[in-house]
């Protein structure tokens, strides 16, 4: 009777040891689709990060237009305040 429980206990560790290496293989795939999902997110920041220079350097090259735009208005604001007063 003994030689039968070891026997049976032996085979029940077999089954639990076939049932914890499937769940390891589980693990470990689920563990390859997360790495992969955080390399897709990381390049995901990477283009962020990229968008966001280039938008710096965008709004950059805009401040630049916008404070040449506003300083001719100002030049030719003098003009004209310049024309009104000649016409006085």
């Amino acid at each position: 009777m003994t030689v039968n429980k070891n026997t049976q206990s032996l085979a029940d560790v077999e089954e639990d040891i076939e049932e914890i290496a499937e769940d390891v293989e589980e693990i470990e795939k689920d563990i390859d689709e997360i790495e992969k999902d955080i390399d897709e997110m990381q390049e995901d920041v990477e283009e962020i990060e990229k968008d966001g220079d280039e938008d710096d350097l965008h709004d950059a090259v805009t401040m630049k237009t916008l404070n040449s735009i506003q300083s001719s208005m100002s030049e030719m604001m003098k003009e004209i305040q310049a024309i009104k007063e000649q016409k006085k």
